[in-house]
């Protein structure tokens, strides 16, 4: 994967931003959620708030592209190499 572990982190807390959720996600890296059950929680929470990527601001596509792109190679391999 071409991004980092806290790229993927940043683009999570965005989206708990924008839910409304930023506290309870902060939280959860600083008690060491793994990257996979964030990015899980957070797809999850996209699902109830029904975020529509086609429907989103080019910053929120870039950031739904990053956890996207994460899950989909997680989903590939069972395991994701960052740079």
């Amino acid at each position: 994967m071409k991004n980092t572990k806290d790229d993927i982190k940043n683009a999570a807390l965005f989206f708990a931003k924008k839910f409304g959720q930023e506290n309870n996600y902060e939280l959860m890296i600083l008690g060491g959620t793994t990257l996979p059950k964030l990015a899980e929680m957070i797809v999850y929470e996209m699902f109830i708030q029904k975020f529509n990527p086609y429907m989103s601001t080019d910053e929120e596509f870039k950031q739904y592209k990053l956890i996207l792109e994460y899950c989909l190679e997680l989903k590939e391999k069972g395991y994701v190499e960052f740079l």
